[in-house]
């Protein structure tokens, strides 16, 4: 998990409808690894230029994934720094193909700055037993 999504502020709002906890239950280390897998498969399309793939496993999988989440948080709340990091990590991926639309979603989280300045490697492999460099 990416440890700087831990000093922000949260809105009272925000604190209401989602946890802000580092505490992570089954649906929150299972759309981590979701996350984790996209990265590495995304990854490898992009090394064989095999952009349908890019596609299936950037955006296609991230969003089952993530609709899973949705569905299966229904009874608890949903993790804030996780679905920021989701968010974070999917325009990262997309951004080769599609930058606008990845740049304009990725100004939502960091304000004043530019999806082209943010490093294809700040899309680690994370978990909270480590990072790995893919």
């Amino acid at each position: 998990m990416n440890s700087k999504y831990f000093v922000e502020e949260f809105t009272e709002q925000q604190k209401a409808n989602f946890r802000t906890d580092q505490n992570y239950n089954t649906h929150d280390r299972h759309l981590e690894r979701e996350i984790n897998g996209a990265i590495i498969f995304t990854q490898e399309s992009y090394d064989k230029m095999l952009y349908a793939d890019v596609f299936k496993y950037g955006f296609d999988e991230l969003q089952s994934a993530r609709d899973h989440y949705v569905v299966s948080c229904l009874e608890k709340k949903m993790n804030l720094c996780l679905i920021k990091r989701f968010i974070e990590v999917q325009a990262i991926l997309l951004a080769p193909i599609c930058p606008h639309m990845c740049d304009y979603i990725y100004q939502f989280l960091h304000p004043k700055t530019s999806i082209m300045t943010a490093k294809w490697r700040s899309t680690k492999v994370s978990s909270k037993f480590g990072v790995y460099k893919i």
